[in-house]
């Protein structure tokens, strides 16, 4: 347990530092573009947004540290209750109408016998009742989290999302422009300017995609823990008390679902993603309709 925390915390660490490394090297190139078209004076006063950007980028970043963290300590759960699945024993029904059918993810199938070594490096999980309510009281402090994350990062992801999307919308419509020549230089740079400005744009782009990823990758385990409780209450041959305590479980996980959100107004999941890109493209198209 202490080997796996050090390896999930020295891989989020890792992760983080090559995020932050590749979005620096962007915000440099980007630097030099500028002033080679606008001389000093202008990028210098103008660096203050750079300064902004890497302080989104970096209150972005930890709240995907405390996203990846609860991503792990779900999926401990989720294949604590798959090793149970796999453990028990079939009832006559599943073995004349299922039998050698995978209905669940062959992904996590083909890791069972991995799975099966992590586990009993963890905890052995039998079938008793006691160690599944001892699972829904871990899914209930994992809620209990979430909701400490959302009272402290969401105003401040809403804040950081809205300023992103105009940045988006501000870079795409300088690129676009410099590109079709509507847009006046102080030298004859080409489209080295709008290359940049785009390499800006992909900048802010990554930061959401980023963020969003990993709050898919929770919500994917919830999932995933929902699929394997009701896969084993049709499959399996349970007793009563270990049903009851299954389909309390589930409706505990269907009841309180792990979301993140941005101060109650906006979830964090791909349909967002959807709707900044329709905003970026509707606001540029208005912008360069006012091109003389």
């Amino acid at each position: 347990m202490y080997l796996r925390n050090r390896f999930c915390s020295f891989a989020t660490s890792y992760i983080q530092e090559s995020n932050l490394h590749k979005m620096t090297s962007n915000i440099l190139s980007t630097g030099q573009a500028w002033f080679l078209n606008y001389g000093w004076i202008t990028p210098l006063v103008y660096s203050v947004a750079y300064i902004f950007l890497l302080i989104k980028i970096l209150t972005t970043l930890d709240l995907s540290a405390h996203i990846m963290n609860v991503e792990i300590r779900l999926k401990m759960i989720a294949d604590l209750i798959h090793h149970y699945y796999m453990s028990c024993e079939d009832n006559f029904q599943a073995e004349e109408t299922l039998c050698h059918k995978n209905w669940l993810n062959s992904k996590e199938r083909a890791k069972y016998y991995e799975l099966q070594f992590r586990i009993h490096a963890l905890k052995q999980l039998s079938c008793n009742n006691n160690e599944i309510k001892l699972l829904s009281r871990c899914y209930l402090m994992l809620t209990e989290q979430v909701e400490i994350i959302n009272r402290m990062y969401g105003f401040r992801i809403l804040l950081n999302s809205l300023s992103l999307l105009i940045d988006m919308v501000r870079f795409t419509n300088i690129s676009v422009r410099i590109m079709i020549g509507s847009q006046n230089l102080a030298y004859n740079c080409g489209y080295f300017p709008a290359v940049s400005s785009i390499f800006r744009l992909l900048t802010c782009g990554a930061v959401i995609i980023n963020l969003v990823s990993h709050c898919e990758r929770v919500y994917y385990q919830r999932t995933r823990i929902c699929n394997v409780i009701d896969h084993m209450i049709v499959n399996k041959n349970l007793s009563r008390e270990s049903t009851e305590a299954l389909q309390e479980f589930r409706n505990l996980v269907q009841n309180h679902p792990i979301e993140f959100n941005m101060a109650n107004f906006f979830q964090l999941n791909y349909s967002l993603l959807v709707s900044i890109a329709s905003v970026v493209v509707t606001y540029t198209i208005i912008l360069l309709q006012s091109v003389n």
